[in-house]
């Protein structure tokens, strides 16, 4: 296959959904690096996001795609993002970056504009974003505590980062450290002009010798949250090069799976503008040091918004990616893992109902028992995802009208 082979797949993606779903097929938006200019045959993504009217039945879709993916998966690399008007306009309510990207950069290949004017994204929000890839990606600086397929995962998205922030292939020799702190460094360059409250970023005594400087560390499930000091833009590559990461490693690898490198600041606006849930739901563990997210209050409504993200990236993305492309006898395997999903979804939405003291709500019909039929299955899983998406998405625009009526004094 040739470069060209990318607009075959493309077509290829619309004449199976036009087949398939007939007039309710609404439109095909195409988005992303191949619209961008910095798109890499075989090494990019290609984006695309589909609007279906009414059902959209993740066994036809299967159906649809399946041949798609047999000719040309090594070259869309994952299957579009698909769903009905309702789950795509909340979807894109709730991810307003990705919302200004399609809407300001995106290609309509096939029907009619039918998504909604996207809302206004500040600095503050963009910046919070690439700070949580940013410090997902971060794990690359520590692999040897990562299963080798997660290992390969981080190095990869932090190479795509790279890529990403300054439009450049990322060099043959390759160091985490180095390419973090470029990354980082833009961060903080831009941080300057983002206003945050006040943070006395002091030394704290007994800080750990192979890390002299830290401030703080968190526990997230199995992974350490280690947040370094503050520093001109210009120094931090040197920080984190300096850092015997490797002995490091060595140090935490019977108790955790993996190092997130941060600093209070970038930590602090991660909270406040995307990883809102975490922050209400306790999900970091205070373990050592300054405590920079003790102080930090956020609005209702981002909170709703984060905790809608996870069932609609499920919904409209990885369920339909991860069963068109599997093999029928995987089938048992994917369902186990997103009946775990659907498990840390509904333990969430417990522990918010505590911390609520409201009545904890759960999809009306229970998912359908093992020997039944995988289709139907699969079909179940869609369902409640569709159901806790929209629940969290009400609550989310429940949650603004009421902050637009009663202001905060």
């Amino acid at each position: 296959m040739s470069p060209g082979d990318t607009t075959k797949a493309i077509s290829a993606v619309n004449d199976a959904l036009r087949e398939e779903y007939a007039d309710n097929y609404v439109s095909l938006y195409l988005f992303g690096s191949v619209v961008t200019g910095n798109y890499q045959f075989r090494q990019s993504d290609v984006n695309l996001l589909a609007v279906i009217e009414g059902d959209v039945g993740i066994n036809r879709l299967r159906d649809a795609l399946k041949p798609v993916w047999s000719e040309y998966g090594n070259v869309l690399r994952k299957i579009p993002k698909i769903g009905n008007r309702k789950s795509i306009d909340s979807y894109l309510a709730i991810n307003p970056i990705l919302a200004q990207h399609i809407s300001s950069q995106g290609e309509l290949v096939y029907g009619k504009p039918c998504l909604a004017q996207p809302a206004e994204v500040l600095l503050s929000e963009r910046l919070a974003r690439t700070i949580s890839l940013t410090m997902q990606a971060s794990t690359a600086i520590a692999p040897s505590l990562l299963p080798e397929k997660e290992a390969s995962e981080a190095s990869m998205n932090l190479k795509r980062l790279f890529k990403q922030t300054f439009d450049k292939i990322v060099e043959d020799d390759y160091q985490a450290p180095r390419l973090l702190g470029r990354i980082k460094q833009h961060i903080h360059e831009e941080l300057r002009s983002v206003p945050q409250q006040p943070w006395e970023d002091t030394p704290v005594r007994d800080a750990p010798p192979l890390i002299c400087d830290l401030r703080a560390i968190y526990e997230l499930e199995n992974r350490l949250v280690l947040v370094l000091p503050e520093s001109d833009p210009e120094l931090i590559t040197q920080q984190l090069s300096t850092i015997d990461w490797p002995t490091v490693s060595s140090r935490v690898a019977d108790q955790f799976r993996g190092l997130y490198i941060t600093t209070a600041r970038e930590l602090r606006l991660m909270m406040q503008y995307e990883n809102t849930s975490d922050l209400y739901l306790k999900s970091y563990d205070h373990a050592w040091g300054l405590d920079p997210i003790a102080s930090i209050e956020v609005e209702p409504w981002r909170i709703y918004r984060d905790l809608a993200r996870l069932p609609a990236e499920l919904l409209v993305g990885s369920l339909p990616n991860a069963y068109i492309i599997s093999e029928d006898t995987d089938a048992a395997m994917l369902i186990h893992d997103f009946q775990n999903k659907l498990l840390n979804i509904q333990l969430r939405n417990e522990l918010l109902g505590r911390l609520d003291f409201r009545q904890v709500t759960l999809p009306p019909t229970p998912l359908p028992e093992i020997d039944e039929p995988i289709e139907r299955r699969i079909d179940a899983i869609f369902n409640h995802l569709e159901w806790w998406a929209n629940q969290y998405f009400t609550s989310m625009k429940s949650a603004q009208t009421a902050e637009v009526n009663n202001p905060p004094q």
